[in-house]
């Protein structure tokens, strides 16, 4: 299996400059700016959809009991929040065909 390299959002930006032949500083202020968008929508119970990529969604994981392995002692845990994202069909049909 090809060892993954992690893409950072400065990797993210050169990319999107190179390719729309614009200044790194001008695509750097463009991401902030999604991305700001991106969160404050998402903590307003938004959910977005980039069609042909995927539907992110803030859902609610109920309490449950849960058991520390190491004293077997049961401990409650709380409801928490997390953020879902389910992929798109055409993304879904990208990520299984294998390369050609």
């Amino acid at each position: 299996m090809a060892r993954r390299k992690t893409i950072t959002r400065k990797d993210m930006g050169l990319k999107i400059a190179e390719r729309m032949n614009l200044e790194s500083e001008l695509v750097d202020e463009i991401i902030t700016a999604f991305v700001d968008s991106f969160k404050e929508s998402i903590l307003a119970g938004d959910k977005i959809e980039l069609r042909n990529f995927g539907v992110f969604q803030m859902l609610k994981r109920a309490p449950k009991v849960g058991r520390l392995i190491t004293s077997n002692t049961q401990i409650n845990l709380p409801e928490s929040n997390y953020l879902s994202f389910k992929a798109g069909k055409e993304m879904k049909d990208k990520i299984n065909t294998p390369d050609a």
